[in-house]
């Protein structure tokens, strides 16, 4: 008796949860074909597209249906898997021509020598009426008011957010901003930090100031006095006082101690000293941090060249330790070589290994980009000739007249050998005198690419989008095939112009 009432109990379960999962998978069939419908009623296309897509997948479900059969899929189940997929929407990805606008207008001179901004079509948003200017950064440009000649801080409607009042500032940097405010009629003893609300961070009392890295900045108030304040601006280390101190970089700054030893300051105020002994001179040269500043640190961990009390050259790792061969004249990595100067006005290159790839033979050189280099040749006093060159030591351009036309050497870092489809800013000699010069664009034949018409003509940004030129006095921006993006005239971009 149990046992048949415990199977009439499990059958009367079993028949309910079928009759669910039924209603269940109609209901979801049901949704299904409503979004079908919605997507179709709302595709492009016209009402005929959408009636023989209907057709197909009418008879498209009738396969499916059997197929589910053969699987022994359930409704319930292929109505879960027959979900729309959520895709996302594709990355826009801006020109450099593009990103020149993409956060705020441009900067851009008037004939009257007054900054404003212009949008990408080359119309006023700000209207010129500063008498100087830098870009905007962080959605902030300084801007110098032409009534008090003194520097403040707009916002990209042109309206101050911080008024006009510091001697000289720099670009917004992380939401600070380096002011001297001239106290007491000082320049030199007078710089601090800003925030965005034009709150001093870090007071105007100083000669020299740098951006905060890693929350500390440097401050100088002498020749020989460096020290370091944290992100309120108190000063760190207990006050200790370096005779050169630079950035902190991955947990580590490089500082000259009072007995003229470099040794390395680390985040908990302890000093260590480096596993060689380095020459007062030290350390070069050493790499900017931001923009529109003289703020430097040096990224050991990258492993940077210093030269020794034994007078040779070695590179030092973040423990201090040198991580490669010692080397007798000054060296300076660029990806896989390093340019070497030997003196004696010997210039040439080498690889990771210390070997010669091109021939220590040069007047000067340097990079313009990792494996290729511009070098100058001095064939008789005061005769230069410059050249890029790849690591093999082959010319890739000799920057001498060839068909009237000569590639301009003061472009080198705005020239491409690797992308040889970007046009090269040249100069060509137009008339009877050698003065009558006119920029323009070649190929690396040396053929007329874009007309030599222009004043002056800077090379093509990185993604061959745009190129900046002067065509009759004013300066305008042209497209890879010479067309006009934004009309000529504007009397200078990005910076003040000459009288």
């Amino acid at each position: 008796m149990k046992k048949t009432f415990k199977n009439s109990w499990i059958l009367s379960i079993c028949l309910i949860l079928t009759l669910i999962l039924s209603s269940c998978g109609t209901a979801n069939d049901t949704k299904n074909t409503d979004v079908k419908e919605n997507t179709n009623s709302t595709s492009s296309g016209n009402f005929s597209q959408n009636e023989e897509s209907e057709k197909v997948a009418t008879s498209e479900n009738s396969a499916n249906e059997t197929d589910k059969t053969d699987k022994g899929i359930t409704d319930t189940e292929e109505s879960i898997t027959d979900l729309p997929e959520i895709t996302k929407e594709p990355e826009v990805k801006l020109t450099a021509f593009e990103k020149l606008f993409a956060d705020a207008p441009k900067l851009a001179w008037d004939d009257n020598r007054l900054a404003g901004f212009i949008d990408i079509k080359g119309n006023w948003v700000i209207s010129p009426q500063f008498s100087d200017a830098k870009k905007f950064s962080e959605g902030l440009a300084a801007v110098k008011d032409a009534k008090n000649n003194l520097w403040g801080f707009i916002d990209t409607s042109g309206k101050y957010v911080i008024q006009p009042q510091y001697l000289d500032v720099t670009p917004v940097f992380e939401g600070t901003a380096l002011v001297n405010s001239g106290k007491d009629g000082q320049y030199g003893n007078s710089w601090g930090m800003i925030n965005i609300n034009g709150e001093y961070i870090i007071q105007p009392d100083y000669k020299y100031i740098t951006y905060f890295k890693e929350g500390y900045a440097v401050i100088r108030s002498d020749s020989n006095s460096f020290r370091y304040v944290d992100a309120k601006g108190n000063i760190a280390f207990n006050g200790e006082v370096f005779l050169k101190a630079y950035l902190f970089h991955e947990g580590i700054a490089v500082v000259k101690a009072k007995d003229g030893r470099w040794k390395m300051l680390h985040l908990d105020g302890s000093i260590s000293d480096f596993g060689v002994d380095l020459d007062p001179s030290g350390f070069d040269s050493c790499r900017l941090y931001g923009y529109g500043t003289s703020s430097e640190y040096i990224p050991l961990s990258e492993g940077w060249q210093a030269k020794t009390s034994y007078g040779y050259y070695t590179l030092i790792d973040k423990d201090g330790k040198p991580t490669g061969k010692q080397f007798d004249y000054k060296f300076y990595f660029n990806g896989d070589y390093a340019c070497v100067d030997k003196g004696s006005s010997k210039t040439g290159f080498i690889n990771r290994d210390y070997e010669w790839v091109v021939e220590p033979k040069y007047w000067d050189g340097g990079f313009i980009r990792s494996g290729i280099a511009w070098v100058v040749d001095e064939e008789s006093l005061g005769n230069y000739k410059w050249y890029l060159i790849d690591m093999k030591g082959n010319i890739i351009c000799d920057f001498e007249y060839h068909k009237g036309i000569r590639f301009n050497s003061g472009q080198m870092y705005s020239i491409y050998p690797d992308k040889p489809e970007f046009p090269v800013p040249a100069i060509k000699t137009t008339g009877d005198s050698p003065f009558d010069l006119k920029y323009g664009f070649a190929d690396w034949n040396y053929e007329e690419v874009i007309p030599f018409i222009y004043e002056d003509a800077k090379g093509f940004s990185y993604d061959g989008s745009y190129a900046i030129v002067k065509y009759n006095g004013h300066y305008g921006i042209i497209d890879i095939n010479g067309n006009w993006l934004i009309e000529p005239k504007f009397t200078s971009f990005d910076s003040k112009p000459i009288l």
